[in-house]
């Protein structure tokens, strides 16, 4: 339980454990919190990325990182734009 709340307690890890939805642009990664809060990711912060089966992770750091799931593309559009125009804005190649 203490490394849970250890977890939780770091601001960036807000990302993956409150309720939220994100909207991606050019610029930028927000995340719309159930609290009226917001977040926001530049592209130039995220490291590195991770494309697993059924998700993107986008880390800022080893540690710390953006949860996507594919099925949140709604066409099969989105994905492709997410992949060949948003993705290449990562500073680093997915390892």
């Amino acid at each position: 339980m203490i490394k849970y709340f250890e977890y939780i307690t770091y601001p960036q890890n807000r990302w993956n454990v409150l309720d939220k939805y994100l909207t991606i642009d050019e610029k930028e990664i927000v995340f719309h919190f159930t609290d009226k809060s917001l977040d926001r990711v530049l592209w130039s912060d995220i490291r590195f990325f991770k494309m697993r089966k059924g998700a993107f992770l986008l880390y800022t750091d080893k540690n710390h990182f953006i949860y996507i799931p594919k099925d949140v593309f709604g066409i099969n559009e989105e994905y492709l734009h997410f992949c060949r125009h948003m993705l290449t804005k990562i500073n680093s190649k997915e390892v």
